[in-house]
C-alpha cells in the first residue's frame, strides 16, 4: 500500500514538474526547430530583383540597393573587412557592430563569422539570413529595419557576412533611459507578433530601434521565424520571451513598465 501511494506521489511530483518546466521546454524544442530549418533553408532572396545591384560568386556576394550603389558606397562594400571609416560600437558573443560615416552615408555595420567546412559548404551565413528575413517581414507586415547592403566572403572553413543599415533612430534600450513613452508600442509589437505566428528569438529593448517618427522596428532578424497557425510550440515560445523580455527590463533599465505575460 505504501509502495502504491509512493508512486502515485512520484507520478504527481513528475506532472507538476512538467508543468512548471513546460514554457521552459517548449522553448528549447523551437529553437532547436529553428536551427534546424537555417542550416538546410538556402536561397538568396532578391537574387532577380532589378532594384538590388549585385555581384556574384562562390567565394563573394555583395547585394545593395540601386539608390545606394554609389562608387563611393561600392568601394566601401569591397572593402568592407579593411575599410578605414568604420569605428567599432560594441562585440556581442562574437557579432561585432560598427559605425561607418563617409561621403554623406551613415551606416552601421553588423557583422559575424561562421566557422566549419560542413557548415559552411551547406548553410548561408548570418547576413543572408537577415536580408532574407526583412524581404520576407516586410511583406509579412512586420516593421523591421531593411538592410541596404549585403557582403558575404566565404571560403571553405570560414563565411564571413557583412549587413549594412542606414543609421536611423535609437535603440530602446538607451530611449527608455530618457522616456518610457513609446513603451505601449512594445505591447503592440507583441501583439503582432503573436497575429502572425512570429519569434523574434532574442525580443529584448536592445533589438529595437526608435525611428524619429516615433515608430519601432526590430533589428537582429537573423533567425526571426514563423510558426503555423494553432502551434503550441508557438505560443509557449511567445510566453518565454515576454518573460525573458520583462527579466531584462528589470536588469537593464530603472524603468517599472512590463509586458504582459
Amino acid at each position: 500500500m505504501a509502495l502504491k501511494r509512493l508512486k502515485w506521489l512520484a507520478r504527481g511530483a513528475f506532472l507538476l514538474l512538467l508543468v512548471y518546466f513546460w514554457p521552459s521546454l517548449m522553448h528549447n524544442v523551437s529553437r532547436m526547430y529553428e536551427a534546424l530549418f537555417l542550416e538546410v533553408h538556402y536561397e538568396y532572396t532578391g537574387l532577380f530583383d532589378e532594384s538590388v545591384q549585385k555581384e556574384l560568386s562562390w567565394g563573394q556576394k555583395i547585394f545593395c540597393l540601386n539608390e545606394y550603389a554609389t562608387n563611393e558606397v561600392w568601394t566601401f562594400l569591397h572593402d568592407i573587412e579593411r575599410s578605414k571609416y568604420k569605428k567599432v560600437l560594441w562585440d556581442h558573443r562574437g557579432k561585432l557592430t560598427e559605425e561607418a560615416e563617409f561621403a554623406g552615408n551613415h551606416f552601421i555595420v553588423k557583422s559575424a563569422t561562421k566557422v566549419g567546412f560542413l557548415r559552411n559548404i551547406f548553410s548561408m551565413g548570418m547576413g543572408v539570413n537577415v536580408w532574407n528575413n526583412a524581404n520576407w517581414a516586410k511583406h509579412m507586415g512586420m516593421p523591421v529595419l531593411k538592410p541596404v547592403a549585403l557582403v558575404e566572403k566565404r571560403s571553405l572553413f570560414e563565411t564571413k557576412s557583412f549587413i549594412v543599415y542606414l543609421f536611423e533612430g535609437e535603440v530602446c534600450e538607451k530611449a527608455i533611459k530618457t522616456s518610457e513613452a513609446f513603451f505601449p508600442k512594445i505591447e503592440e509589437l507583441k501583439t503582432l507578433l503573436a497575429k502572425k505566428h512570429v519569434i523574434h528569438h532574442d525580443f529584448r529593448l536592445r533589438n529595437m530601434v526608435l525611428l524619429e517618427d516615433g515608430s519601432l522596428q526590430f533589428i537582429d532578424i537573423d533567425k526571426l521565424h514563423w510558426y503555423p497557425c494553432n502551434s503550441h510550440v508557438f505560443k509557449q515560445r511567445l510566453k518565454r520571451e515576454v518573460y525573458k523580455f520583462n527579466l531584462n527590463v528589470v536588469e537593464k533599465t530603472d524603468s517599472s513598465q512590463r509586458l504582459k505575460v
